[in-house]
Order: C-alpha cells, then structure tokens, then sequence
C-alpha cells in the first residue's frame, strides 16, 4: 500500500500510509448585505478538503527524498493519489522543517540510537479530481 505526490517532473512514494487520516471540510458562510440594508447569509459548498496524513516506518532515504520534493515544490499546486487511487490536486500545508523536527524528537526520544525508519504527519488541502 502507497500513496503518491507528484509535482512538475517529481515522483515522491511514500509506503505505509496509517489509515484513519483526518478529513475536514472547508465551508465557508458568506454574509452579504441587501441594498434594503438586510444581512443575507448563505453557505457555499466546499471548495477544499483539508487531509491530514499520518506515515510510519520510512526509511531514512525515503524520508530525505520526500523533504527535498517539499523544498522543490514549496506554495506550488501538486498531485496526490491517495492509497484507494483517489486522485487530488491541491497544496501541502506542513512545512519540511515541521517534518524534521517531528522525525528528529522522535528519534531522540527512542531508546534506539541507530533508528532507520521515521514517523510522520502532514496537512494537505486540495479537491478531488472527477
């Protein structure tokens, strides 16, 4: 099981995807005012989904590729395919630093010093691709 990001001419894989992520959904009221001065309220459908997508057990490598595929593609619009093949197109909200620094406490705080495979989590927000 996998997922994958993909970004210009980049693939990134990442195995070990832990299901149950976190899904929210973005809906946004708008409040409008009528020329009467009457306030309107309507909510627009969803325009994004924030995911939040837990990994665990990368190997070291896999997880240096992946923090140089989020340097490469920092603010830009990517592709995502999630493990049942869900296609998205949207942004990585969770900065590599953020990722470093989750993977680095972790191993620090593990009772093996010659750790080999990290855990992580990150947020995306994008739409579903029909």
């Amino acid at each position: 099981m996998s997922v994958t990001f993909v970004y210009d001419e980049t693939t990134v894989t990442l195995r070990n995807p832990t299901l149950g992520n976190v899904e929210r959904v973005n809906i946004k009221t708008q409040f409008r005012r009528s020329m009467s001065g009457d306030i309107h309220s309507f909510k627009k459908t969803p325009n994004s989904t924030v995911l939040t997508l837990n990994f665990s057990n990368i190997l070291h490598a896999d997880l240096l590729t992946f923090i140089d595929f989020l340097l490469e593609s920092a603010g830009q619009v990517i592709a995502y395919t999630d493990h049942t093949g869900q296609a998205w197109t949207g942004y990585i909200l969770t900065g590599p630093m953020d990722i470093v620094t989750q993977t680095h406490i972790d191993n620090l705080l593990s009772s093996d010093s010659c750790k080999q495979d990290y855990s992580f989590s990150l947020d995306f927000e994008g739409t579903r691709d029909e």
